[in-house]
């Protein structure tokens, strides 16, 4: 969504919903890299923050990720993007701008530039102090494991 005009609720779902369907090349190779929570964490795309739907959002670290093509390259677009990346930092968000070519060209380094993020966050379990009790379930959810609750796999 380039514009910053206000959308209502449906407008923006239904907005979602045809981007989903309309993902251009690079985001649904990115796509397929990050499906079935293949970082270890689950990763939504065209996803609503805001008014906005952002490209691929990972919502337990507030972490967007937006793959950009030539359509971003006009200082109208940037200053946009500029605007959009404000707000979203606004609310918490850190937000990952990813071009094209990056993604589809050097998907190992888009990926990397992704997890390197993530392991700043703490979410890999390498990353986190080591407790005293006993590892959990290979089987509990992921919220189970950040945060030690929900249900689940006892």
């Amino acid at each position: 969504m380039a514009t910053g005009r206000r959308r209502s609720g449906p407008d923006l779902i239904a907005a979602a919903r045809e981007l989903r369907r309309t993902q251009t090349p690079a985001e649904k190779a990115l796509w397929k890299l990050l499906r079935d929570d293949r970082l270890g964490v689950p990763v939504r795309r065209q996803h609503i923050v805001d008014r906005f739907v952002v490209d691929f959002c990972i919502p337990h670290v507030k972490l967007v990720i937006e793959v950009d093509g030539a359509v971003h390259d006009s200082p109208e677009a940037r200053e946009q993007d500029v605007w959009r990346t404000e707000r979203l930092n606004a609310l918490s968000y850190t937000v990952i701008r990813l071009r094209n070519d990056d993604v589809l060209l050097r998907p190992e380094a888009a990926i990397a530039l992704i997890t390197q993020h993530l392991s700043k966050q703490c979410v890999y379990p390498q990353n986190r102090p080591k407790p005293d009790t006993p590892p959990l379930h290979p089987l509990r959810r992921y919220d189970e494991m950040r945060w030690g609750g929900g249900r689940g796999v006892g």
